[in-house]
């Protein structure tokens, strides 16, 4: 091998050295988002939260920074914040541009979503959970380059939302014997007949025997009722919807 060869064989190497390097400082030193505050993962629908973002070690390339979240306003406070750079929003996504030294603390205050909703199509009460209760995200965040481009690195925080009123009503459920009426009154509190599926469950969860059968059968009518009220609105009302 020549001297020449050699030369250009490790000048070669050389510039595949500095690749190397120009590569593993910026893998290695991934991106970090440090919270404080406490993010529980399950939280109650409608409790206020609040916690800071500390984004640090931000890609070179990238050129703004991207912060989506599940909370909703609450309060008169802000939902993002970030002081250094004077800028609020109680819209998501938040987007700011990354600061010189490539770190920034994002406060972030909100709200959990209400999945519970009461609706009165007539003369019932129909209380309506949302199907969704796991997924919600605290914060979602991204980054993209002076074009909009994705830039690498991410990081998501979850939560999943309890209904006090759902779990209750599911120990209830649980302790009753019979599992015809178990499965009847589960089905008309999905229907959204919450209260009278409560007051069914509980007449069965004290019952010993002595409660008349009447006041059973009664109930178990009372509740029927209501149930066929309730889908005929709401046929009544799709069959509008439809011929509109």
């Amino acid at each position: 091998m020549s001297k020449y060869q050699s030369a250009e064989k490790l000048l070669k190497n050389a510039i595949l050295l500095v690749i190397a390097l120009a590569i593993i400082p910026s893998a290695g030193l991934a991106f970090q988002v440090a919270v404080d505050g406490e993010l529980p993962g399950v939280v109650t629908e409608g409790a206020t939260t609040d916690f800071n973002l500390t984004i640090s070690n931000i890609h070179p390339t990238a050129s703004r920074i991207i912060v989506d979240t599940d909370l909703h306003k609450s309060d008169d406070i802000p939902l993002f914040l970030a002081d250094e750079l004077d800028s609020t929003s109680n819209e998501t996504p938040f987007s700011i541009p990354v600061p010189d030294d490539a770190a920034v603390v994002i406060k972030v205050h909100g709200q959990v979503p209400r999945i519970t909703k009461i609706i009165q199509p007539g003369p019932v009460t129909l209380t309506i959970h949302e199907k969704k209760r796991t997924g919600y995200a605290y914060y979602r965040v991204t980054f993209t380059d002076n074009k909009g481009n994705p830039v690498p690195g991410s990081d998501t925080r979850v939560f999943s939302i309890s209904i006090p009123a759902i779990d209750s009503f599911r120990e209830k459920i649980n302790s009753i014997s019979d599992p015809f009426m178990s499965s009847y009154l589960q089905d008309l509190f999905d229907k959204g007949l919450v209260s009278e599926a409560n007051a069914l469950a509980d007449y069965e969860v004290a019952r010993d025997g002595q409660i008349p059968v009447i006041w059973l059968i009664g109930a178990v009518c009372i509740a029927a009722v209501a149930a066929f009220v309730v889908g005929v609105r709401i046929g009544a009302r799709d069959d509008t919807g439809d011929e509109e």
